[in-house]
């Protein structure tokens, strides 16, 4: 009996993306070694269709056990994705990311809690102390190679302070986020405390980023924290304060995205190998 090709390569097919699925996640991980690092996962479990690691650091930041799984269904719309979930104390993340057939990097429908604690920490900016949870709902960010495509979302920072370089008690604020091949941009206002914040915050892609804004303490503000801004910033009209900050953040925008990039390219090249 002849074989027809069509039947035959599918089930060679199937049986190649059944052996992929099943490869316990802790061999596929061996493979990598460094290749991407920053970001470590320790104690894996399952495989890479779907598994958990009960550590991950990114930048020797803890961020709490990492749950993933494959979305098959999202091949037939061109995305190669997966399902992912963070948990660590008092903080969860959940969301989607992934390939595009175009080779962007997308995440989708991040949820979730982060403390704002280790943010400084994933930004390579030790010196820099920061307080309260940050509930976080982003649509999309996606990125082509090293540069921002697209992003839009909002972040609120329920308790916010500054513990270092100064002290400062900014109660609640929440940041509308926009980005595109330019870099992002967000506005920033108050939610709740003692001073009524408005402001603007521009990242570009090469880490520069840029904080203006005008602060107007309310009756409930803490003198101390009111003479703390002022010495940081200029009087305007009113009793408000102004506040210009600038500075640079990293000189790869994002590195997260460098990491995606040479696990990709570690991928092909484990496949042209095995072939």
């Amino acid at each position: 009996m002849r074989l027809q090709p069509g039947p035959t390569i599918l089930g060679i097919g199937c049986f190649v993306v059944f052996l992929i699925a099943a490869t316990p996640a802790r061999h596929v991980l061996g493979w990598f070694g460094d290749t991407i690092a920053p970001l470590t996962l320790a104690d894996s479990s399952g495989t890479i269709w779907s598994g958990s690691a009960t550590e991950t650091h990114y930048n020797g930041v803890n961020l709490g056990t990492t749950a993933w799984r494959f979305q098959p269904l999202d091949l037939l719309t061109g995305k190669l994705r997966y399902r992912l979930s963070l948990r660590g104390p008092g903080q969860q993340l959940d969301g989607y990311a992934g390939i595009n057939i175009n080779g962007s990097y997308q995440a989708e429908h991040l949820k979730g809690i982060v403390k704002a604690r280790i943010i400084p920490g994933l930004l390579n900016q030790p010196m820099i102390g920061a307080i309260g949870d940050l509930d976080i709902d982003i649509s999309s960010i996606q990125f082509a190679a090293s540069n921002l495509n697209e992003a839009a979302g909002k972040i609120r920072w329920q308790g916010a302070g500054i513990t270092s370089p100064v002290a400062v008690d900014l109660g609640g604020i929440q940041f509308d986020i926009k980005g595109d091949e330019n870099g992002l941009r967000s506005t920033i206002q108050d939610i709740g405390g003692g001073l009524s914040i408005k402001g603007e915050l521009n990242l570009a892609p090469t880490g520069t980023y840029r904080i203006s804004g005008r602060i107007l303490p309310k009756a409930s503000a803490d003198p101390a924290l009111v003479n703390t801004l002022k010495a940081i910033g200029k009087s305007g009209t009113g009793g408000s304060i102004q506040l210009n900050f600038s500075g640079q953040l990293w000189a790869r925008f994002p590195s997260m995205t460098y990491t995606i990039q040479r696990l990709s390219a570690s991928i092909k090249k484990r496949l042209i190998y095995c072939r």
